[in-house]
């Protein structure tokens, strides 16, 4: 029996060598962890055969040792592996063609410095560039352009009430005082642009720390390509006999 199996390795031996350069159009191969494939183009190339994958039209490489079969389209068996009483266990060796898969589309991340100093590799954006990178993420787009509403309330009113203090102040100093006929000192300057002043400036604090908090959030959400979050927002409340902020949630 082991003479048998010998010479019928030699024989398909000799036959693979005869076979080197010819190429089998069309067939059918079987490897021996059971997988079965179409192929085209097959040829033997030293101890390996190369084929074309006729479902996937990719490119194969396996060594013998690994098939179990190969029958071209018209039913010939062109290859058989030999049973021997023993097999040694191995592992297949495959060889493919490599498919150029197209990676996604990467999103670099920018620096927030401040609200007016925001960085992408280093470089300094304008607020048009800046827009147009956030043009691609509605929610980090609305979060920037709500920021930078708000904060320009936050300056202005900040700008408004110190405007208003020194204003006030300098008023009042400038003003001399009254002595009324009973001799008694009556100021003539007012507080009321001094407490307008405080008052204003006051409120700019929470408008100018929600503006840069929401273009903060605009910057993370565009580098880490989140598209939403659940966030309180300030909100200017403006009318034509009142004016003031709201808080949203």
């Amino acid at each position: 029996m082991k003479n048998i199996i010998l010479v019928s390795i030699f024989l398909l031996s000799c036959f693979i060598v005869t076979a080197q350069d010819s190429k089998i159009p069309k067939g059918n191969i079987t490897l021996i962890t059971g997988q079965n494939m179409e192929f085209t183009d097959l040829k033997f190339i030293d101890d390996k055969v190369k084929f074309t994958n006729l479902d996937t039209k990719s490119d194969f490489e396996y060594f013998l040792t690994a098939v179990k079969t190969i029958i071209d389209e018209n039913g010939v068996i062109i290859y058989q592996k030999a049973q021997a009483k023993e097999e040694p266990k191995f592992t297949p060796q495959i060889s493919v063609a490599p498919e150029h898969t197209p990676s996604p589309p990467l999103v670099e991340a920018l620096q927030f410095k401040n609200i007016e100093n925001i960085r992408k590799n280093g470089k300094k954006l304008t607020p048009e560039e800046i827009r147009t990178l956030l043009a691609q993420n509605a929610y980090a787009l609305d979060a920037y352009n709500r920021g930078k509403k708000t904060a320009w309330w936050g300056n202005f009113t900040l700008g408004f009430g110190i405007g208003m203090f020194v204003g006030g102040a300098i008023i009042n100093l400038s003003s001399s005082d009254e002595v009324d006929q009973d001799g008694n000192v009556k100021a003539k300057g007012s507080p009321a642009p001094l407490v307008i002043g405080i008052a204003s400036a006051l409120i700019s604090i929470p408008l100018k720390v929600s503006g840069r908090k929401n273009v903060k959030e605009a910057i993370s959400a565009y580098s880490e390509n989140r598209t939403y979050a659940f966030k309180p927002e300030w909100r200017v409340v403006a009318g034509m006999s009142q004016a003031g902020i709201a808080l949203r949630f």
